[in-house]
């Protein structure tokens, strides 16, 4: 169990992933590795977009499409927002979610790690 100090380091560092120069950052390292195919989509993203995917017109949604969804709206400059994985928040690393985009509700977690975006969340 993380202590207080740990507890605020976390929170700080939530904080900072935050700013927007981290967010610009953050929005251009995801989007460079998508483009070189540096990806993953989890199994529960997959299956929680198929549906939704469908529903914008994507006849086969396949992982591929999920990610050009994904990278659409992070070159678009959608809003991205910084959270805290695991219990305490940040235990785990920081991840990014955009919410809405192209239908309400939409969720879409994101995650860069060992060199890797990896799509966690692609639900309503």
């Amino acid at each position: 169990m993380a202590d207080k100090d740990e507890i605020k380091r976390l929170e700080q560092a939530i904080k900072r992933a935050n700013s927007a120069k981290a967010l610009e950052e953050a929005r251009e390292e995801y989007v460079r590795l998508l483009e070189d195919d540096d990806w993953r989509v989890t199994t529960r993203a997959r299956n929680d977009a198929r549906p939704i995917m469908r529903t914008l017109g994507v006849p086969f949604p396949t992982e591929c499409a999920v990610v050009d969804k994904v990278l659409e709206l992070l070159r678009t400059d959608h809003p991205l927002k910084a959270i805290g994985m695991g219990e305490p928040q940040g235990i785990h690393g920081i991840a990014h979610v955009m919410k809405g985009g192209f239908l309400d509700n939409l969720y879409i977690k994101i995650k860069i790690e060992d060199g890797l975006v990896y799509v966690l969340s692609f639900h309503q």
